[in-house]
């Protein structure tokens, strides 16, 4: 018999070795595309952590950060543009006025502000239709050589009064329950001060820049400060010869525990792949320093005739806390990196993807590469 210490050593042996992927078989061909491709991995930084992508995937202008609360949205520009981009702005906020309402401008004044040397405050409407307690502080930027858009929801019932000339004894009294519930409201000044000190903690950051210190990475900058469960961070990186292939990274510290795992939704993902004539190529648990995130790797036909590969990686699903985020990391060939939103006339003219960039060998020796390197980034936390 064997003694109980050597078996459970045996059976850990044998669960840390199933849970590393099998080699992939590519031709020779596809094997010299992958060294080039693979042959200079770049860190780059996702909300608290690190990855390795392809120096040539690029960051994709399609991002979201919502951190403690706020929106944020940035793009590289020199002080010129931004100057002439605030400008135009606020010309913009100045011209517009209340829907039913041509007397009520929209923006209600600039915040006086001296911790923003370069940039403005404005005080706004939520938008042209929202009543009049209902306001959006939007800051506008630069520095680093980056604009920060920032916006923050606030509710100012300071101005609210009945309309006396509304008609009509329904909406009169529902007008009266909504002076009642906001009148005397007034969350400017401490919503105001919230957005300041997130500013004052925020930074221009290079893509391929890694901070040192504790922080969250956004596209195109940093928000020094320890981890918060009000972090939620989308950023994509697409392969800069390809319009199909992709690599997107949803960050969540703020979404709690998960009712199930990836590999626990398996009873609706295998009957979703059956419908798009999908097949899975591979799925389970693997080792990636210290990190026991679940994958799964399928091919699809969600167009007829063309196949495509997603792969999707969770991690932390049963915390998606502060200290143990959610993050998915998912990759894609054979679908269109997502994009900016196109008019008509754009979508009209482009023409459908007919295959794949990257087949079925060299998907998955991309994602065999990148997803061994995904670590905590140093002192982040």
């Amino acid at each position: 018999m064997i003694p109980h210490r050597i078996l459970t050593a045996l059976l850990a042996a044998a669960l840390t070795a199933g849970c590393q992927p099998p080699p992939v078989h590519m031709t020779p061909s596809q094997a010299a595309q992958m060294k080039n491709l693979t042959s200079d991995l770049v860190p780059r930084c996702i909300g608290r952590y690190l990855i390795d992508l392809p120096r040539s995937f690029v960051v994709n202008p399609v991002a979201r950060a919502v951190i403690e609360g706020i929106t944020i949205e940035t793009e590289p520009m020199s002080r010129n543009e931004f100057e002439a981009y605030l400008m135009n702005r606020e010309a913009q906020l100045r011209s517009a006025h209340m829907d039913g309402a041509p007397g009520t401008p929209f923006l209600k004044r600039v915040e006086a502000n001296a911790h923003v040397e370069v940039g403005r405050i404005f005080n706004r409407a939520e938008h042209t239709g929202a009543p009049a307690f209902a306001r959006t502080l939007e800051l506008l930027a630069w520095k680093d050589g980056v604009r920060f858009s920032m916006t923050l929801n606030a509710t100012d019932g300071t101005d609210l009064k009945v309309d006396s000339e509304v008609i009509g004894t329904v909406f009169e009294e529902s007008e009266r329950r909504t002076v009642e519930k906001y009148k005397g409201i007034n969350e400017v000044p401490q919503k105001l001060a919230h957005l300041i000190g997130v500013f004052q903690r925020t930074s221009g950051r290079a893509d391929h820049e890694i901070p040192t210190g504790p922080g969250v990475c956004i596209r195109h900058g940093f928000i020094r400060g320890p981890a918060t469960d009000q972090e939620w961070i989308d950023l994509n990186y697409y392969l800069s010869t390809a319009e199909d292939v992709s690599f997107t990274f949803h960050y969540l510290s703020h979404i709690g525990p998960q009712s199930d795992t990836l590999l626990q939704r398996g009873g609706s993902i295998e009957p979703a792949l059956k419908r798009v004539d999908g097949r899975t190529l591979r799925k389970g648990v693997r080792e990636t320093n210290n990190l026991r995130p679940e994958e799964w790797l399928m091919e699809r036909q969600v167009d007829p005739g063309v196949k495509d590969y997603h792969f999707t990686l969770e991690l932390n699903s049963e915390s998606g806390n502060a200290r143990e985020p959610l993050l998915v990391i998912d990759f894609d060939s054979g679908s269109r990196i997502p994009h900016p939103e196109r008019s008509l006339e754009e979508e009209a003219t482009l023409k459908p993807i007919q295959k794949a960039t990257l087949g079925e060998a060299e998907s998955i020796a991309l994602w065999d590469a990148v997803l061994p390197t995904l670590r905590r980034r140093p002192n982040a936390f």
